[in-house]
């Protein structure tokens, strides 16, 4: 098996609505993204997958998260 993995981070904010306790303030966090992709076989060139491709996904995904209210964001709304 092959493994493809990438290690990032990024910085947000969120609050935590209705605890009874300091988190029910804003408050932020430094999270850290892990991407693992995993294949059985390797391409003509000897790779699994073009390593450029996760890194740009992975920073897509993560550029809409970087200094953000994580409140605000539809999926993560809580």
């Amino acid at each position: 098996m092959f493994v493809l993995k990438i290690v990032t981070d990024f910085a947000s904010a969120h609050s935590l609505r209705d605890y009874p306790g300091d988190c029910s303030r804003l408050h932020g966090h430094n999270w850290q993204v892990e991407v693992s992709v995993e294949s059985a076989v390797l391409d003509a060139l000897g790779i699994a997958i073009d390593f450029r491709e996760i890194k740009k996904q992975t920073k897509e995904v993560v550029k809409r998260l970087d200094h953000q209210y994580l409140n605000e964001i539809p999926p993560l709304m809580s």
